[in-house]
């Protein structure tokens, strides 16, 4: 072995942990920039999630109301046509002048 092998192994793993520190605070710098974007991201999906929830409890609630809702619209129907039937026997008996 030359003289000077030992001394230039160490200095290429000395080079190679140096570049692997170097990375790995690179690595953490990047993170710590990224991080906030992340929790930005997370309140915004949070929030959708919220609203997602307060949505689907609405719909719920119009589905439990739209049989009541039907059932009005049925009977509103219902008295419009008894109207219109109590309209025409009305004149049909009182206004006809044969009757």
């Amino acid at each position: 072995m030359p003289p000077g092998a030992s001394d230039m192994g160490m200095t290429k793993a000395n080079r190679w942990a140096w570049l692997l520190v170097l990375r790995f605070l690179f690595g953490c710098r990047v993170l710590q920039i990224l991080l906030p974007s992340f929790s930005f991201m997370a309140r915004v999906q949070r929030k959708d999630a919220e609203q997602e929830s307060q949505m689907r409890a609405e719909i719920q609630d119009m589905k439990q109301e739209l049989p009541v809702v039907n059932k009005f619209l049925s009977c509103k129907n219902n008295l419009d046509f008894l109207e219109q039937i109590l309209t025409l026997y009305f004149c049909t008996t009182f206004l006809n002048p044969l009757h």
